[in-house]
């Protein structure tokens, strides 16, 4: 690796991390280099709501669907829980105009929803596999549908109230494909392991 991202706390003048386990294996990797280092003041909720998500949650429920592709999974969610609807780009903030790309609706079902990729969607789909930072404005034949912001523009209270919703969907609605015993595995896991992200999160009055 010739990059690693780390999140931490300033405390009486040190510095701890979250995870040292990651730069270690990065000096590892690159003994003899040289580096450079910027230390950037960040959101606590909205770091720990990103860590949380793209960490464990995304990955646990791309694996209840048995779907390989993250980002297929990601956009699915979002398209579920964040699309916002509307009939002009006039009722779209500005804010949000900046980095978009427009997808038809059904082209965008087809990707979340089904393996197969069309000829004609082909571009489509290598977009939306590399959007992360982009928002999407949904379209319906030649109207505009509603859009979809990136992660990065929402706030930490829409953050919370997605990721609850995403918990929802694989502790309720995907129940029946984790299956009983793996089921107890993960919210025993969940209970005490993720727990010091929901903390940092929920706990976190913020938004």
């Amino acid at each position: 690796m010739d990059k690693v991202i780390s999140y931490g706390r300033i405390e009486n003048g040190n510095v701890t991390y979250n995870d040292i386990s990651e730069i270690k294996q990065f000096f590892k990797e690159n003994d003899g280099k040289g580096f450079e280092v910027t230390y950037k003041l960040s959101d606590k909720v909205k770091t720990y709501i990103h860590k949380y998500y793209r960490g464990r949650l995304l990955q646990d429920i791309a694996s209840a669907y048995g779907e390989k592709n993250i980002n297929k999974v990601h956009i699915r969610l979002k398209y579920d829980f964040m699309l916002k609807r509307c009939s002009s780009l006039d009722e779209i903030p500005k804010k949000y105009l900046k980095a978009v790309i427009l997808v038809d609706r059904d082209l965008l079902d087809m990707y979340v929803n089904t393996d197969c990729c069309p000829k004609e969607a082909d571009n489509y789909y290598r977009i939306l596999d590399n959007c992360e930072k982009t928002n999407i404005i949904v379209t319906h034949g030649d109207q505009i549908y509603g859009y979809i912001r990136s992660m990065s523009m929402i706030s930490n209270g829409e953050g919370k109230k997605f990721l609850g919703k995403c918990e929802n969907r694989l502790f309720v609605d995907l129940s029946s494909r984790i299956g009983v015993s793996a089921k107890t595995n993960l919210l025993n896991y969940y209970q005490h392991e993720v727990a010091k992200y929901r903390k940092e999160i929920f706990n976190d009055r913020k938004e």
